[in-house]
């Protein structure tokens, strides 16, 4: 249970960081 919730966590991370870089340039 808690490593699903923590690589979906991750995949969270990932995903807005992409977005922030995006919305960056």
């Amino acid at each position: 249970m808690q490593k699903e919730l923590l690589s979906a966590y991750i995949d969270g991370e990932q995903v807005n960081h992409e977005l922030t870089e995006k919305l960056c340039q």
